[in-house]
């Protein structure tokens, strides 16, 4: 018996690593049989490493890329891999491990990715100069652009972007 938790962000790419279940006999001298399963089947999201072995063993829980498409949710996905037993005294005997998922929204961050842009020009000859500014939604979801202003009548953007989706970067001229 036991649990193991695992966590993701929403929309993420990346998976978290896999843990690793160790199966031992009450009596560590008696090799025991075990088999291994994922319940309820529909959790596709959840994958065991083994379908069994002997004691002592181990085998490892990891979630598949399908945890990746899953919706955030304020309930954890739950499901369970349950060892069973499959010779010997305990013959059928079953053991469960509780595995949940939790798929968190991460909220959007908009990140300036230029700490600063001078321009310089002469004042009797003067000469347009373009300079880009970099902009990121370092958070989840996706950032809605209505309008972005120059504070001074010299400047002039371009390239202002609608959207900017979760981990995109947009380049403001």
């Amino acid at each position: 018996s036991g649990s193991f938790s695992f966590a993701l962000a929403a929309g993420t790419t990346v998976l978290p690593p896999s843990q690793t279940v160790q199966v031992e006999a009450t009596e560590v001298t008696q090799v025991i049989g075990y088999s291994v399963a994922v319940s309820p089947a529909t959790a596709t999201w959840l994958s065991v490493s083994s379908a069994g072995g002997n004691t002592p063993g181990s085998f490892s829980i990891s979630l598949t890329s399908a945890a990746l498409s899953l919706a955030a949710s304020a309930t954890p996905y739950q499901a369970s891999v349950v060892v069973t037993c499959t010779a010997g005294p305990c013959n059928g005997n079953t053991q469960t491990v509780g595995v949940t998922l939790t798929v968190s929204i991460v909220p959007q961050q908009l990140t300036v990715l230029n700490s600063l842009l001078a321009f310089n020009t002469l004042a009797t000859a003067p000469q347009s100069t373009t300079q880009t500014l970099g902009v990121q939604n370092s958070g989840g979801g996706t950032i809605g652009v209505s309008s972005i202003t120059c504070g001074t009548t010299w400047c002039q953007l371009s390239g202002v972007p609608g959207t900017i989706g979760a981990g995109a970067t947009a380049a403001i001229s």
